[in-house]
């Protein structure tokens, strides 16, 4: 096409999100759309770092942002796909024993772009953030259930691989201490698990909590276990709170099918629908 190759003209694109990063690329044939996030992992791949690239921040700079505020700034850098500025700010945040700085280094250590390629080195990362969201847990913070979870759910901690039975513990915990934000998550692990009578009661914690998403599987799990009139209280209630359509329709589908109908009824001097079990 008349276009010189050029890698970092190529990541500069692809990080624009533009289709126009096609046209650098080595090996794309660029009447391929669907391959534009294929390329992109390869193009990433073919611009090794090294660490000799990285530099830790200087401390003058360090001393004068509070840890949060380095992390921050560091995690920006990191979205931005700026790994060298990245690095600086997350490193400094990490070892004043900020527990997503220590996550995001164990990514940096373990990540082959980064050209680390330190896995024990991943793990004491990842490890030190448990310990330190701990520390804070003790102190009150009840957040850190969750994040602990959700480290064990997604990265290798101990050096085993991912460990759902250590997040199931978590996520638990996180409930223990009423941050039902985790429900959904766990009551997901247990239906996949064909565990339904914890998905139920997980999902009903976070439905009766206020959480919209734990409103419909709780209905259906009821539903599920013939508890009809449980069913069709939480049916109802998607129904009602919900802004999906096609949730609504799968609604009206499964209240249909219990044997509820909709019939209108005079309210005052208008017609209103009323769910009626006709079962």
């Amino acid at each position: 096409n008349g276009v010189t190759l050029n890698l970092d003209s190529a990541l500069f694109y692809y990080s624009q999100g533009e289709k126009k990063s096609i046209y650098y690329d080595y090996d794309f044939d660029y009447n391929r759309w669907d391959e534009l996030s294929t390329a992109k992992t390869r193009i990433r791949a073919q611009r090794a770092y090294t660490p000799k690239d990285f530099k830790e921040l200087s401390p003058i700079i360090a001393h004068s942002m509070t840890v949060d505020s380095l992390y921050e700034k560091g995690s920006t850098y990191y979205d931005d796909e700026d790994y060298i500025k990245a690095y600086a700010y997350i490193k400094a945040a990490a070892d004043s024993l900020n527990p997503l700085a220590e996550i995001l280094m164990g990514d940096f250590m373990q990540n082959e772009l980064f050209g680390f390629n330190d896995k024990q080195k991943a793990l004491e990362y990842r490890q030190l953030a448990v310990k330190h969201y701990l520390e804070r847990g003790e102190n009150g913070d009840s957040s850190v259930y969750r994040r602990i979870a959700s480290l064990y759910k997604n990265k290798d901690v101990e050096g085993n691989g991912i460990d759902i039975e250590r997040a199931k513990h978590y996520y638990n915990l996180a409930l223990e201490h009423n941050d039902f934000s985790v429900a959904k998550t766990l009551g997901n692990i247990y239906t996949e698990e064909y565990n339904y009578s914890e998905a139920l009661k997980v999902y009903s914690m976070g439905a009766k909590a206020g959480h919209k998403n734990c409103i419909l599987p709780t209905a259906q799990l009821y539903e599920l276990y013939d508890r009809v009139q449980e069913a069709i209280y939480w049916y109802r209630e998607c129904y009602q709170t919900t802004e999906n359509n096609k949730e609504k329709e799968k609604v009206k589908n499964a209240l249909e099918r219990i044997g509820v109908e909709v019939v209108q009824k005079l309210k005052g001097s208008d017609f209103v629908g009323v769910w009626v079990y006709r079962g």
